[in-house]
């Protein structure tokens, strides 16, 4: 029965080793520049800001020329790249203010390394 235990807990420990790497450092939260200006809809806002304009849930009252991150949650499915963007979710913040969550697309270049 230990033997089992063993081989299950080697196999486990070597399937999570090839999933996750070590030593590769993946960026989640990004700047995304000033706040210019915000223009509010009936659900959602959209933020402009000095490198980016996109869509957020909600209406956030940001103040303008704060600093602002777009911070992303990784998709760790195993799916072609272009799927797994689509998949993460990726959501807007300034100056440790609550995250609102974006609607649509934003462009990769900013979480390159």
């Amino acid at each position: 029965m230990k033997t089992i235990v063993l081989i299950l807990f080697i196999l486990l420990s070597g399937c999570a080793v090839s999933r996750y790497p070590e030593g590769n450092l993946i960026k989640t939260k990004a700047y995304c520049g000033r706040s210019v200006s915000v223009s509010y809809h009936e659900k959602t806002s959209t933020i402009q800001t000095t490198m980016l304009v996109f869509t957020v849930k909600g209406h956030p009252d940001v103040p303008e020329g704060s600093s602002c991150y777009i911070r992303r949650e990784i998709c760790y499915q195993d799916v072609v790249e272009s799927m797994k963007q689509k998949l993460e979710h990726k959501y807007f913040s300034w100056d440790n203010s609550k995250e609102y969550r974006i609607k649509g697309n934003i462009p990769y270049k900013l979480f390159s390394h």
